[in-house]
């Protein structure tokens, strides 16, 4: 799903300034969100009770129920019950959407029986949040990894948004064949067609990416099976950080104003 992070939090930012949410349900609203921006922002989010209970350190289980139905009844999060005992399944109510037409601060049962049929046509889509359960809850971006790096990775480890690389040296060694070598220290393997591509997607920046994969890979060992797309998740790894590092201290703001 296409997000824009800070829309969406400036958007929940000017929601809260006039409608009547409780403290809890705001941090609830700020930590999903935070959730679902690691995740990649998936078509639905499966979380369950007692970690929603968790994010905004509430002591019991109905701390949690309140502040989710807060937001349920707000027209912030859709929500369909997850099926044989699995945790139920959200989705966020993008502002991006609603320019047009934002609820009501005060949600009437009839705007509640809305939402529960809404939750009831989302009831298919759904079937792919408990299909990916494990993409959707607590996934993390993985940072560029060393060799040596991988073989300490465990098997609790939150799956990633990208693939980790773990090289096949044979197929590197085969598919070099085929590939040109760029940079100081011609460490960086490039196909004709992937430096079009690379040209393409980063017009003002291409030869830094090759500069600084170069130079990663000759002073830190990196090994990728495809440097093409070792330089995309790079990018992609520093547009989260700055994503992270914006939502962070938006969340900061917050809590000072909040008291």
């Amino acid at each position: 799903m296409k997000v824009n992070f800070i829309t969406e939090i400036t958007g929940f930012y000017r929601f809260i300034q006039t409608r009547q949410l409780s403290s809890n349900a705001q941090l609830l609203w700020f930590m999903l969100f935070c959730l679902w921006n690691s995740a990649g922002f998936p078509d639905w989010l499966q979380v369950d009770m007692k970690r929603m209970a968790l994010m905004i350190q509430a002591n019991s289980r109905s701390t949690a129920e309140r502040a989710r139905n807060e937001l349920i009844a707000a027209g912030r999060i859709i929500c369909v019950r997850g099926k044989s005992r699995t945790p139920n399944c959200y989705q966020f109510v993008l502002f991006a959407s609603q320019r047009s037409a934002q609820p009501d601060a005060s949600t009437s049962a009839d705007q509640i029986n809305h939402h529960s049929g809404h939750q009831v046509a989302h009831q298919k889509l759904a079937e792919k949040c408990h299909q990916t359960a494990n993409f959707q809850i607590g996934a993390a971006q993985a940072g560029d990894q060393s060799e040596d790096h991988l073989r300490h990775q465990t098997a609790h480890q939150p799956l990633h948004l990208y693939k980790l690389n773990n090289p096949k040296l044979n197929n590197i060694k085969a598919n070099h064949k085929e590939k040109s070598a760029y940079g100081q220290f011609g460490n960086v393997f490039l196909t004709a067609s992937e430096m079009e591509l690379l040209k393409a997607d980063f017009p003002d920046s291409w030869e830094d990416w090759i500069r600084r994969l170069d130079l990663g890979k000759e002073s830190k060992g990196y090994v990728y099976s495809s440097d093409y797309a070792a330089i995309h998740s790079w990018q992609q790894k520093e547009d989260q950080q700055a994503s992270d590092q914006a939502f962070q201290e938006l969340l900061d703001e917050w809590e000072l104003f909040s008291g």
